[in-house]
């Protein structure tokens, strides 16, 4: 394997080993052999393993937002906000070790890089209250909260039980439920008033 960035070759290799044995069976010899570099090679760009492995986060979530990015939006934020929904999980199954190192369960402070795609996100129904789909006392930070409380629930049980054939409809049950907690559906927005006359969590541009 031969690379012509020594620094994206580190990264790439890195990646490559943690989807194979996971952060903590993930060694820097491996990583550094596999990246067809030495040991000083990999400490002269990243200073240590946790400096690889945050560049390796950041990189991540760099293809994961582009990805979501380049969503097309439908007009309809609901179906948007479902192909976000699905895009993300989708994410989280080809990835599954790379994903729980994104967002880690159970810490205090997310990853610099996962705290800003959260802060996207509020950005995003902040604009949706703007227009009116946002339901009657909703803000856009307890959306935002809620959606991606939902979803680091419904990708830690899939990750945990990815042959379980119920991953879909659990992941589309959950979905539903949230976008119809949240938005107000296209049809029962007041055109007028750009004030929401339903209920329903109907559209967004999710990260």
């Amino acid at each position: 394997m031969i690379y012509r960035d020594t620094r994206r070759a580190l990264i790439d290799a890195a990646a490559e080993v943690i989807g194979r044995r996971g952060v903590e069976g993930a060694s820097t010899r491996e990583i550094y052999q596999l990246a067809g570099v030495t040991a000083p090679t990999l400490y002269h760009h990243f200073g240590d393993k946790q400096g690889l492995l945050d560049a390796v986060v950041t990189d991540a979530f760099e293809r994961y937002l582009a990805t979501k990015r380049a969503l097309p939006h439908s007009g309809d934020p609901a179906a948007d906000a479902r192909r976000g929904w699905d895009t993300h999980v989708a994410f989280a199954q080809a990835n599954p070790e790379l994903y729980q190192l994104m967002w880690p369960l159970g810490q205090a402070a997310l990853p610099a890089a996962a705290a800003e795609s959260a802060g996207e996100l509020e950005e995003a129904f902040t604009e949706l209250g703007n227009l009116g789909y946002l339901r009657p006392g909703m803000t856009p930070r307890h959306a935002a909260r809620t959606v991606s409380s939902a979803l680091r629930g419904v990708t830690a049980a899939i990750i945990r039980e990815p042959d379980d054939p119920g991953n879909q409809a659990l992941s589309a049950t959950v979905r539903d439920a949230v976008i119809d907690a949240l938005l107000v559906p296209v049809a029962s927005r007041s055109p007028a008033t750009g004030s929401p006359a339903g209920t329903d969590f109907d559209q967004q541009r999710e990260r």
